[in-house]
Order: C-alpha cells, then sequence, then structure tokens
C-alpha cells in the first residue's frame, strides 16, 4: 500500500519507546483506508509483546470491555492486577483501575519493550477511555509504545483530555488513500488486468484512494468498467443501498435538493441547487442533508456552496435517479448555467439522436483544435458521433476524435473504442488510427501492417496528402526503434511532406543514428529559417536527439527542458520522449538525481497514457539503472534491471534490447564483475549496432569487457575497429572510452609506450568532456597505468582529480575506489572517527540513529529532505555503513543532540 513513510514514523516511536521513551501515536482516518493493515504491518517488524483490544459500536455501554480485552491479551489468569483488571465491577473507580493497569504492565516484562494497540478508539467504552488515559500518563520509564487508531469523522469518546494527551505525549498520523500507481497495482493483483494510467486516477478520485472502496469497485465492476476511459463510476453496492436508504428517509425537498446537487457535480453554489431544485424552505433542506451526511457546506471565494462528503456518495445518488428525472434535471441545469458547461448538460439530458446539437458540439471541438486542446476537442467530437442521425457523419467523428485523443497522448481513449474502430469499413484513415495505436501500445508488427495498409491505399489512388505524410513517418519511427535509420530515411523519403512536420525529427534521428549528425544539424538550421514552420516543439525534440548523441549535452538539456516543461504536455509521446532523453542527458552532465526524476516522469507519462508496453519504456528503466549503479545504490539498481529484464527478448525491438543490455553493463561495470560484464557486453553488441557510438554512454563495451576476461588478443581486435569509428566521427565521448581501454589494455600486454600515448592523447580530450563520471574513470584509470609504472606523483594527481569528480556528482562507489587507489598510493584519505563527524553530520546522525524519518528529521531541524539525504550519504561513508538499522545500533550515537549543530539546507 505504499506505506513506507508511515511505517518509519512507527519504528521510530517503538525505538523510542524502546529506550525508555513510551509515547502514543494516534492513527487517524476513515472506515477502510487502511489504519489495521498498518498497525499489522508494523508489528510484523517488532519483535516485543503485542497487547491488543478494539472498540465496537454496539458495546459502548458496556463497562470495562476495553480493559477486560488488554486483560485477556495479557494472560489475565494469572494472580495480581491482571485478575483484577478482569474481574472489575460496572461501578469500579476508573482513576483505580487506571493504576491496576499500569502496574500490570510494569510486571509484564520489566525492561523489555511492549506495545499497546488500541483500535476504534472513537468507539471505546467510557470508563476504559478514562482507565486507559491515566495509564498513558504516566507512563514515564516503561517501555511501552501505545497506538490508538480512530475515526475522526465519528461521534466518540475523544475529549479534549484525549487530545490534550495525544499533543503532550505522542503524535498523530493522518491516513491518506491509496496513490494511483497502488490503485493500479491492487487492480493487477486482483485480477482486473493493468489499469491505464488515467482510469487508475479516475479510480483514486472516485473512491478518495479508500483501499476498501477501491478494492470493492475492482471485484464488483471487473476491468472493462473500471478501464473505461470516460463515463461516470458507481459506488460500491453495499455502501450506495445504505446511502440511498439514508436519503429516502429525507423529506421530498431534502431529496430533492440533495439530486439536485448531484446533477450539477460534486460541489456547486447552494444557490443554483436550489433553483434547480425548486426548494422554497432550503435552510430546513440543508440541514437535514447535511446531519444525514449526504451533503456538506462551505464558502468559496464568498459564495455559499454545497459538497458531496465523498464523491461515492455523490455517484450514489446520481446512478438511483430514473433516466427521466435526470433527463429533467439536466435539462434545468443547461438554462441556468452558460458555456461549455450548458452544452455538457444538453448532452447528458439528450436520449436520442440530436443533429442541431452534434453540429454544435463538432463547432465547439474545431476551435479546440485550433487551440492545440486536443483532448477537450476529442471528447466533444466522440459525444457529437454519438448524437450524429447519419452513419458516414457518426464514423468521421469518431476517427476525428481517435487522430486528436492520440496526438494529445490519450492512448487509453482510444484504446477502450478499439472495437468500434475495427468494426468500421476499411479506409486509410482507419487503418492509420489502428497503426498509430498498435505503435503507442507496443505492438509494432501491428502498427507495420496497419501503417503500410494505410499508406498502400493511399499511393493507389495517387494520394499524397498529411495523412500519407504522416503514415509513412510513423512506419519511419518504427524502423528507427530497430537502429535500421537507411529505411527510416527511405521512408520518409517516400511521400513528398504535406501538412506534417513530423518527418522532421524521424529524419534528424535517423541521420544522427546512421553517424551523420552533422547533416541533421544542417537540416535543423535551414528548418530555424523557415518562419512558417510554426513547429518550434518537434525541432527542439529533434535537436534534443541531434545534440544527445553526439556530445552537445548542454545545447540537448536546454532544448529538451523546454518540451518537459511545457504545462500542455504537447502531446503524450513527445512528452515522454523529451523525458527519457533529458534523464539520459542529465545522467551524462553527473545530475544524477535530476536523472532519476526524469526517468520516472518518461515512465509516468507512458503508463499513464496506456503505452506502458511502449519500447521507450526500456530507456526510462535504463537511466534508472545507470544511475543507482554508478551511486552504488544496489538494491535500486537491480530493482529498476527486473523491471527491464523481460523487455530484452528476441523479438523486442533493438532499442529496448540495446537499453536493457547497457542497463545490465553499467551495474556490471560498477560492481567491477568480468563475468557479468562479458554476458552484457555480447547482449549489447547484438543489439547496439548503429554506426553512432554516443547512443550509449559506455565506450567500446565489448573490448572492455574482453580485456577484464584477460582476452587481451580478442580484445585489441574489437578494439581497434571501435577507433577507427569514434575517429571519423570525431565522437570526444568515444575517443576518451577508446583510449581509456586502449591504455588498460596495453599495459597488460607490457606495451607501456602505446598505453602512455594513449593516455596522452585522450587527457586534453577528458579535461574538456562534459561527461564527468566517463572523465573521472579516465583519470582513475590513468592514475592506476602511471601507478604500475612507477610514477606515483603522477599517478596520485590524476586519482585525486577523479576522486574529486567522483564526489562532486555523487558517484560514491566509484569515489571508495579511488580512496582505495590513494591509500595504495601512500596518500589515504583521513577517515573521521565518530567523533569527527561535522556537527551538522553529528546531529543528523543522532536524530535518524533515534528511529526518525528522513522527512522527520528534516522537519525538526527545519532543512529540506535532500540536506538530509546529503548529510547521511557522508555519515554513512564516514562511519563504514550502509543502514539506518547500523546507524542505530551505533550506541555512541545515542546522546540528545545539539540545536546549534543543525544543518544548513
Amino acid at each position: 500500500m505504499g506505506r513506507t513513510a508511515e511505517l518509519d514514523s512507527l519504528a521510530g516511536a517503538f525505538v523510542r519507546a524502546r529506550g525508555g521513551q513510551p509515547g502514543v501515536v494516534c492513527v487517524e482516518g476513515p472506515a477502510g483506508i487502511g489504519k489495521t493493515a498498518l498497525v499489522r504491518a508494523f508489528l510484523a517488524t517488532v519483535p516485543s509483546l503485542v497487547l491488543w483490544a478494539s472498540g465496537d459500536e454496539d458495546e459502548m455501554t458496556l463497562p470495562w470491555g476495553v480493559l477486560a480485552q488488554l486483560a485477556r491479551g495479557a494472560q489475565a489468569d494469572r494472580p495480581g492486577p491482571l485478575r483484577k483488571l478482569a474481574e472489575l465491577s460496572p461501578g469500579a473507580d476508573p482513576l483505580t483501575s487506571g493504576q491496576l493497569l499500569l502496574d500490570a504492565l510494569g510486571a509484564l516484562t520489566p525492561g523489555k519493550p511492549m506495545v499497546l494497540v488500541v483500535e476504534d478508539l472513537h468507539w471505546i467504552d467510557l470508563p476504559s477511555a478514562k482507565a486507559l488515559r491515566f495509564v498513558l500518563r504516566r507512563l514515564s520509564q516503561e517501555h511501552v509504545l501505545a497506538v490508538v487508531t480512530t475515526r475522526p469523522e465519528e461521534p466518540a469518546q475523544i475529549d479534549d483530555g484525549w487530545r490534550r494527551l495525544i499533543d503532550d505525549h505522542g503524535e498523530r498520523m493522518r491516513l491518506t488513500g491509496l496513490g494511483p500507481p497502488e490503485i493500479a497495482q491492487m487492480a493487477l493483483s486482483l485480477g482486473a488486468g493493468i489499469l491505464p494510467g488515467p482510469a487508475a486516477r479516475r479510480l483514486w478520485l472516485h473512491t478518495g484512494g479508500n483501499p476498501l472502496y477501491t478494492r470493492c469497485l475492482i471485484e464488483e465492476f471487473g476491468p472493462a468498467v473500471l478501464a473505461a476511459a470516460t463515463g461516470p463510476l458507481p459506488a460500491p453496492r453495499s455502501l450506495a443501498t445504505l446511502l440511498v436508504a439514508r436519503l429516502a428517509a429525507c423529506a421530498p425537498a431534502t431529496q430533492g435538493l440533495v439530486s439536485a446537487a448531484a446533477v450539477l457535480g460534486q460541489s456547486c453554489s447552494l444557490a443554483l441547487a436550489v433553483s434547480l431544485a425548486d426548494v422554497r424552505v432550503p435552510s430546513e433542506a440543508l440541514e437535514e442533508a447535511v446531519a444525514a451526511r449526504l451533503l456538506a457546506e462551505n464558502h468559496v471565494d464568498g459564495i455559499r456552496q454545497v459538497r458531496f462528503p465523498h464523491p461515492l456518495v455523490r455517484a450514489a445518488i446520481y446512478a438511483d435517479l430514473s433516466p427521466a428525472r435526470r433527463a429533467v434535471l439536466h435539462t434545468g441545469a443547461s438554462r441556468l448555467v452558460a458555456g461549455t458547461a450548458a452544452l455538457s448538460h444538453r448532452v447528458a439530458a439528450a436520449t436520442g439522436p440530436d443533429a442541431a446539437l452534434a453540429d454544435e458540439l463538432v463547432e465547439v471541438a474545431e476551435a479546440e483544435r485550433a487551440d492545440g486542446v486536443h483532448a477537450s476537442a476529442a471528447a466533444h467530437l466522440i459525444s457529437a458521433a454519438d448524437l450524429s442521425t447519419e452513419q458516414a457523419l457518426r464514423e468521421d467523428r469518431l476517427l476525428a476524435a481517435c487522430t486528436l485523443w492520440l496526438r494529445a497522448g490519450a492512448v487509453h481513449e482510444v484504446s477502450s473504442r478499439r472495437g468500434l474502430i475495427e468494426a468500421l469499413a476499411c479506409s486509410p484513415r482507419r487503418d492509420h488510427i489502428r497503426g498509430f495505436l498498435a505503435h503507442l501500445e507496443g505492438r509494432p508488427n501491428e502498427a507495420r501492417r496497419a501503417l503500410q495498409a494505410a499508406l498502400d491505399q493511399l499511393q493507389a489512388v495517387g494520394g499524397n496528402d498529411a495523412l500519407a505524410t504522416e503514415a509513412a513517418a510513423r512506419l519511419a519511427g518504427l524502423a528507427v526503434f530497430d537502429w535500421d535509420w537507411q529505411t527510416a530515411l527511405a521512408l520518409v523519403d517516400t511521400v513528398r511532406s504535406v501538412g506534417s512536420r513530423l518527418p522532421l525529427p524521424i529524419r534528424c534521428i535517423a541521420l544522427t543514428m546512421g553517424g551523420r549528425s552533422a547533416d541533421a544539424r544542417n537540416m535543423l538550421d535551414a528548418a530555424d529559417g523557415n518562419a512558417a514552420s510554426g513547429h518550434a516543439v518537434l525541432e527542439c525534440l529533434a535537436r534534443g536527439f541531434v545534440g544527445g548523441w553526439s556530445d552537445e549535452l548542454t545545447a540537448a538539456k536546454q532544448d529538451l527542458e523546454m518540451i518537459a516543461d511545457r504545462p500542455d504536455g504537447f502531446g503524450g509521446s513527445l512528452r515522454s520522449a523529451a523525458h527519457w532523453l533529458l534523464a539520459d542527458v542529465y545522467y551524462r552532465l553527473g545530475a544524477f538525481d535530476d536523472a532519476m526524476t526524469a526517468a520516472e516522469l518518461a515512465r509516468t507519462v507512458l503508463q499513464d497514457t496506456g503505452r506502458a508496453r511502449s519500447p521507450e519504456i526500456a530507456m526510462a528503466y535504463a537511466v534508472a539503472v545507470y544511475t543507482a549503479s554508478a551511486r552504488g545504490d544496489w538494491v535500486t539498481a537491480r530493482g529498476y534491471l527486473a523491471a527491464i529484464q523481460p523487455r530484452a527478448i528476441p523479438s523486442a525491438s533493438k532499442f529496448e534490447r540495446a537499453s536493457a543490455a547497457a542497463a545490465d553493463w553499467s551495474l556490471a561495470i560498477a560492481l567491477d564483475d568480468p563475468k557479468h560484464m562479458l554476458q552484457a557486453a555480447r547482449a549489447f553488441d547484438a543489439a547496439a549496432d548503429a554506426p553512432e557510438l554516443s547512443l550509449f554512454p559506455f565506450g567500446p563495451v565489448m573490448a572492455e569487457a574482453l580485456w577484464r576476461n584477460r582476452r587481451l588478443d580478442e580484445a585489441a581486435d574489437r578494439l581497434v575497429a571501435y577507433e577507427a569509428q569514434a575517429r571519423q566521427l570525431r565522437r570526444i565521448s568515444a575517443m576518451v572510452g577508446a583510449c581509456r581501454v586502449r591504455g588498460l589494455l596495453e599495459v597488460d600486454r607490457h606495451d607501456t609506450a602505446t598505453a602512455l600515448y594513449a593516455f596522452d592523447e585522450a587527457s586534453p580530450l577528458a579535461e574538456r568532456l562534459p561527461q564527468p563520471l566517463e572523465a573521472a574513470r579516465f583519470m582513475a584509470a590513468h592514475g592506476a597505468v602511471l601507478a604500475r609504472l612507477g610514477r606515483r606523483t603522477d599517478a596520485l594527481g590524476q586519482v585525486t582529480k577523479a576522486r574529486a569528480l567522483f564526489e562532486q556528482i555523487g558517484a560514491w562507489h566509484y569515489r571508495q575506489r579511488a580512496d582505495q587507489q590513494l591509500e595504495r598510493l601512500g596518500h589515504a584519505r583521513h577517515r573521521p572517527r565518530t567523533g569527527e563527524l561535522t556537527p551538522s553530520e553529528s546531529v543528523v546522525a543522532r536524530l535518524v540513529a533515534s528511529g526518525l524519518s528522513n522527512r522527520q528529521a528534516a522537519e525538526r531541524l527545519m532543512v529540506s529532505d535532500k540536506a538530509i539525504e546529503y548529510h547521511l550519504g557522508n555519515i554513512y561513508a564516514k562511519l563504514g555503513l550502509s543502514s539506518r538499522s547500523q546507524l542505530a545500533a551505533r550506541h555512541d550515537l545515542h546522546t540528545p543532540p545539539d540545536p546549534a549543530g543543525a544543518p544548513e539546507s
């Protein structure tokens, strides 16, 4: 359920209780939000005695019900205070009973930790509540952590005394619902299949992320209803029955007010709802609706409004309206509002074809399309198709809507209508959409067949229009994913570009893959001179590819950030491509945090737009592996590598297989695992066969793997061809990598002159290479060779520079290797003892060792989370630790922190 932060917080409270600082954690949240699941997950991680009791709505008047449960859980058959607790009379004094419980807790496990859990505190009987509060206020040296759960919206026994207790002796933990990714994971685990991002987000908005309601809907309605792109979702049957019965018990005026509000939306102005419902005494109707928890009242910008307490309440009320009543209310609402809102109500009120209304929708859609609001235009066109009287118009508007959705990246909208599209008569437009959809969904063979069918039909009748241009360009894009740059260039030249600039980035990417980046730049410069092009974003994407894959990283970063930062997203496909390429550029530049963020954004965009199987997602995972490997974060690296490996199958595109192999290589080289390196290099060599050498930032992979496995002659043969290509392209990164491996290889072949020449030749290039990790690897290798040849002073200079670069970019694992090199050179860096942490590091170390999460430590010190992460990285390195548990075990850190040593953000 993604409760990592909450579990960390509970674990921290337990650590403090174990250390003799008892406390109380109040877990708050509505029914079904996962309070019990969280507590059980926490208890599974702590070795201690657990006493558990729960309140019950039907037993609130039963004195001592909760205390009796605690006594039974602690073996009340023992003599002493426990047996007395189990035998309390109804009129017993709560304070005396509380003292008995306090004595019992002290006697149960003296000196050992204990967790006391009370669920549903809002339903606890009053005597038990008083006694329990007495106990929790008086815990001092006992090793007890009390965890209580409650629903804040319920009438409860939680008075001001309880609130002061929690504020003084503990903390509140308000649980929020599941997020869209967790809902998608739940759907998958329940057998509902892969839920597209927008569908998961719609379910999240509908249920508020409540795990119980979400699970009910998934199990009741299945994948077809949940994955449908549009339309209201129902409420779970059990909840709907309860809410409808509650409304039926209200006065007719109240029913009318609530029904009108349901038609107007999740929230609306009170005046509008009253007008639509024609309620004569609105105050009485509103009072009853609020008392029944069917509506709530608030003010927005000074306007009195009503809203539903939860989207599920509105869904249940709306679904219970008869079609006739619903149509009447929507018609009335259309007269009370204006613009597209009125149009939406008229559509909802329509009970059959309406040619005039359909024409209005098309007119609105055309205006939105001209403004670039493609998704909204598509929604209006699909409504127009549904209301059209003529079959030809329905089909035309359906295809137009699907085209706009695909351009906007809303693949899920078109996927949900696949059956409608397949049922249409064969035509170039239909086949183009089928191919476009298959391409975005990661079904390349189907995409090629459909796109080629569309192109063949158009060319058979001499077609040379925008549709033919797009079909050819999309076929070329599929060729690019297989590194077939020659076919890609031939395809974009098949038809003259008419009405579409899509061929431009495809042509530039293909030229760059073929080692012709200069030609690609010339083409982009010519496009810049065309003032009428009006496609700056397409050209920026093309420049990003060309620059990112030909060492012009700073320029590529600027171009790609311009696309990634656009609020309108400029379509899912272009935005996702900008993000994963930008992630790769950030990685090369040494901006590891930005690289991980951009890679995650690329993956999110792809999944949210129904493209979880797109080959592009392989690169997003690959960059995450590169970055985690450089940092020495093996758990994260292996996790992302496991996610990408299923895309390395023989039937996958070369782009996917090369990305998976590059990810595998980055982990192997960071671990310095020769066998793993050779295995990854073979897979990489079989897939990454484009002439451009800078598509992946790793130099001569196969030559390096062969050298590391002591197959020196084979390594030399492989290296010759790579060196020739690097010089022909004048690619600095490739030449630096080639010289690094050449130097290491030749010193092992006892040709020291050639080894030194290779390093001397590339040293000036490495100094200006805008890839700090690869530059630092070159310097460290140079230092190692110089040290072997007895030139210790020169070696020291190279390794020191390498170490500084590794530390600057946060490549901690490589920095540790540099430290080892410096030790061998007799210049080991001073390793501080615990007492020699900086004041800022000491404070952070003590807070984290005490059980606080990063977020809690940041809040305590009033700094950013990143500041805590930065200090922890230094702390772990200085102390030779790798985990929070190891830090917590350091007894010399468990002293009160000095606030004066708080770190600066």
